[in-house]
Protein backbone atom coordinates (compact mmCIF):
# COMPACT_ATOMS: atom_id res chain seq x y z
CA UNK A 1 0.00 0.00 0.00
CA UNK A 2 1.30 3.55 -0.99
CA UNK A 3 1.49 6.37 1.64
CA UNK A 4 -1.02 7.89 -0.88
CA UNK A 5 -3.53 5.10 -0.44
CA UNK A 6 -3.24 5.40 3.24
CA UNK A 7 -4.14 9.14 3.33
CA UNK A 8 -7.00 8.90 0.74
CA UNK A 9 -7.92 5.75 2.86
CA UNK A 10 -7.80 7.77 5.95
CA UNK A 11 -6.68 5.57 8.31
CA UNK A 12 -3.90 7.39 9.70
CA UNK A 13 -3.04 11.21 11.29
CA UNK A 14 0.34 12.01 9.85
CA UNK A 15 2.25 15.15 10.47
CA UNK A 16 5.32 16.41 8.46
CA UNK A 17 8.39 18.18 10.08
CA UNK A 18 11.98 18.93 9.73
CA UNK A 19 13.80 16.27 10.57
CA UNK A 20 15.94 17.25 13.80
CA UNK A 21 19.43 17.84 13.35
CA UNK A 22 20.55 15.09 15.77
CA UNK A 23 18.43 12.39 14.76
CA UNK A 24 19.45 13.63 10.47
CA UNK A 25 23.72 13.13 12.07
CA UNK A 26 22.50 9.80 13.60
CA UNK A 27 20.44 8.87 10.74
CA UNK A 28 23.47 9.57 7.43
CA UNK A 29 25.70 7.93 9.83
CA UNK A 30 23.84 4.27 9.73
CA UNK A 31 23.03 5.29 5.73
CA UNK A 32 27.04 5.31 5.28
CA UNK A 33 27.07 2.15 7.16
CA UNK A 34 24.50 0.41 5.46
CA UNK A 35 26.07 1.59 2.06
CA UNK A 36 29.46 0.41 3.04
CA UNK A 37 27.89 -2.91 3.65
CA UNK A 38 28.67 -3.03 7.57
CA UNK A 39 25.42 -3.06 8.26
CA UNK A 40 22.61 -5.01 6.92
CA UNK A 41 19.38 -2.87 6.32
CA UNK A 42 17.19 -5.30 8.92
CA UNK A 43 20.20 -4.43 11.51
CA UNK A 44 19.45 -1.07 10.60
CA UNK A 45 14.99 -1.14 10.97
CA UNK A 46 16.41 -3.47 14.38
CA UNK A 47 18.13 -0.61 15.69
CA UNK A 48 15.67 2.40 14.75
CA UNK A 49 12.66 0.53 16.05
CA UNK A 50 14.74 -0.65 19.59
CA UNK A 51 15.41 3.39 19.55
CA UNK A 52 11.35 4.35 18.46
CA UNK A 53 10.08 1.78 20.75
CA UNK A 54 11.79 3.18 24.06
CA UNK A 55 10.70 6.17 23.07
CA UNK A 56 7.18 5.76 22.68
CA UNK A 57 7.41 3.19 25.90
CA UNK A 58 5.35 0.56 24.27
CA UNK A 59 6.70 -2.45 22.83
CA UNK A 60 3.54 -3.65 21.67
CA UNK A 61 3.16 -1.26 19.22
CA UNK A 62 3.76 -2.38 15.40
CA UNK A 63 5.98 0.13 14.18
CA UNK A 64 8.00 0.79 10.81
CA UNK A 65 10.62 2.94 9.51
CA UNK A 66 11.43 3.77 6.35
CA UNK A 67 14.75 5.51 5.10
CA UNK A 68 14.78 7.25 1.46
CA UNK A 69 16.50 9.76 -0.32
CA UNK A 70 15.80 11.40 -3.24
CA UNK A 71 17.15 8.15 -5.71
CA UNK A 72 15.01 5.90 -3.49
CA UNK A 73 14.38 3.33 -0.30
CA UNK A 74 17.99 2.94 1.47
CA UNK A 75 15.82 1.32 3.88
CA UNK A 76 12.86 0.06 3.00
CA UNK A 77 9.73 -1.14 4.41
CA UNK A 78 9.54 -4.31 6.64
CA UNK A 79 5.76 -4.40 6.17
CA UNK A 80 3.57 -4.47 2.85
CA UNK A 81 0.17 -3.64 4.10
CA UNK A 82 0.85 -0.40 5.94
CA UNK A 83 -2.85 -0.32 6.76
CA UNK A 84 -2.04 -2.32 9.76
CA UNK A 85 0.83 -0.77 10.94
CA UNK A 86 0.74 1.19 14.22
CA UNK A 87 3.19 3.70 13.50
CA UNK A 88 5.38 4.64 10.24
CA UNK A 89 8.14 6.83 10.39
CA UNK A 90 9.85 8.06 7.09
CA UNK A 91 12.96 9.57 7.28
CA UNK A 92 13.47 11.62 3.83
CA UNK A 93 17.26 12.50 3.55
CA UNK A 94 18.02 15.69 1.49
CA UNK A 95 21.86 16.51 0.80
CA UNK A 96 20.66 19.83 2.25
CA UNK A 97 19.89 19.19 5.93
CA UNK A 98 17.78 21.59 5.71
CA UNK A 99 15.27 20.17 3.53
CA UNK A 100 15.15 16.51 5.41
CA UNK A 101 12.02 15.37 6.78
CA UNK A 102 10.51 13.39 9.25
CA UNK A 103 6.73 12.45 8.06
CA UNK A 104 5.29 10.47 10.84
CA UNK A 105 1.87 8.29 10.08
CA UNK A 106 -0.14 7.16 13.39
CA UNK A 107 -3.07 4.71 12.85
CA UNK A 108 -6.57 6.33 13.88
CA UNK A 109 -7.26 2.64 15.19
CA UNK A 110 -4.73 3.66 18.34
CA UNK A 111 -6.92 5.59 21.62
CA UNK A 112 -6.98 9.43 20.91
CA UNK A 113 -4.81 10.02 23.81
CA UNK A 114 -2.14 7.41 22.93
CA UNK A 115 -2.03 9.08 19.76
CA UNK A 116 -1.52 12.26 21.15
CA UNK A 117 1.53 10.67 23.49
CA UNK A 118 2.50 9.14 20.81
CA UNK A 119 3.17 13.09 18.48
CA UNK A 120 4.79 14.66 21.88
CA UNK A 121 7.29 11.69 22.06
CA UNK A 122 8.48 11.86 18.17
CA UNK A 123 7.46 15.12 17.13
CA UNK A 124 10.50 16.79 16.16
CA UNK A 125 12.41 13.45 17.51
CA UNK A 126 16.17 13.86 18.28
CA UNK A 127 17.13 9.88 17.70
CA UNK A 128 18.09 8.80 21.40
CA UNK A 129 20.55 6.49 21.54
CA UNK A 130 20.63 5.60 17.71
Amino acid sequence: MSFNKIIANNTHEVKICGMNQQLLNKTRNIIALVKNNQLSPDDAHTRYNQIFTARINNPSISLDIIVGTVGGDIIPPRSSDFATVDLISVLLLDPLDIDSKQMTFVNKRLDYQFRANLWDALYRFDGGDL
